[in-house]
């Protein structure tokens, strides 16, 4: 695709589109600003800059960033949900790269909200929140984004950015009744995706506003204080025991936090496991317990902590 080095306009285009630029920013509909220009004026404009009208040049635009070419699209009559072969839409395009200006132009102008890729399943609104973009959630958001819908694998948007750390995210989420406790197709929770890449703000978050502490997931049988130990995230593993977490839980293989503290070597986790009153002598479906675990790995100071908390040899 050719452009110009330089785009010259008209006046009474260049000011048109300044203010649409503005006022987009500001919030103000697109729709009155476009009956400055004719569609086929807006064609002319393009052709100035080299830029074919077509869905596929729009969305082009639409990844570069080019506020000016993709309202000029608009004018002209491109349909705002146009979308690639991968069935990502402008909207999905402009804000999984985090072109907000861009999202505002197009929810403006009727792009549909809650459009789904056809690789994942993934909503505008998933991206934005996976990729940390505030503004761009917000937006979507106030134009009625579904905050509960799931991508093919099951998760949310919510999950997405309990994963990634998005605080200002999963509160804007949660303030939309995002639902807390929706699971993914392997059972897996926005607390456990927290916990696992232990955000322990997030964690702390979810279970002020009613996250269920003690669910695990369908495959490993994991709950969130199991997955947060294994990593030896010990804040994680502070805030979860403060909410009363069942300590002593098992997942398939019988396996406790407590076994998992001690053979990944996370001694201050198996102090506060302790502390609230990890059962020391519980064996996993081998008979294996977290003193054997210890003594196998050489972790020499948890296997002394270990057997003076009465860890039986």
């Amino acid at each position: 695709m050719k452009r110009t080095a330089k785009i010259t306009l008209g006046l009474g285009v260049a000011l048109f589109l300044l203010g649409m630029i503005v006022g987009c920013r500001k919030g103000i509909s697109d729709k009155s600003e476009t009956s400055r220009i004719t569609a086929q004026e807006a064609k002319n404009e393009l052709a100035k800059m080299d830029i074919e009208y077509s869905e596929a040049m729009f969305l082009d635009c639409v990844k570069e960033g080019n506020t000016t070419a993709v309202n000029l699209f608009l004018a002209a009559g491109m349909n705002p949900n146009a979308k690639d072969n991968l069935g990502g839409t402008a909207l999905i395009l402009a804000a999984a790269i985090g072109h907000t200006d861009i999202v505002q132009i197009l929810l403006a102008n009727g792009a549909e909200v809650n459009t789904k890729d056809n690789i994942l399943g993934q909503t505008a609104l998933m991206l934005a929140a996976m990729e940390g973009y505030t503004e761009i959630v917000q937006s979507l958001l106030a134009k009625d984004a579904e905050v509960n819908m799931k991508n093919n694998l099951g998760g949310t948007a919510l999950m997405s950015a309990a994963m990634k750390g998005h605080t200002d995210i999963v509160q804007a989420l949660l303030a939309k009744d995002a639902e807390v406790n929706m699971k993914n197709n392997f059972g897996g929770t926005a607390l456990m995706s927290a916990a696992f890449t232990g955000h322990t703000d997030i964690v702390q978050i979810l279970l002020a506003n009613g996250a269920e502490v003690n669910t695990k997931d369908n495959i490993f049988g994991h709950t969130a204080l199991m997955l947060a130990t294994a990593i030896g995230h010990t804040e994680t593993v502070q805030a979860l025991l403060e909410k009363g977490v069942d300590v002593n839980a098992k997942d398939n293989d019988g396996r406790t936090a407590l076994m998992s503290a001690a053979i990944n070597d996370h001694t201050e986790i198996v102090q506060a496991l302790l502390a609230k009153g990890a059962k020391i002598n519980m064996t996993n479906n081998l008979g294996l317990t977290a003193l054997m675990y210890a003594v196998a790995e050489g972790h020499t100071e948890i296997v002394n902590l270990l057997k003076k908390a009465g860890a039986k040899e």
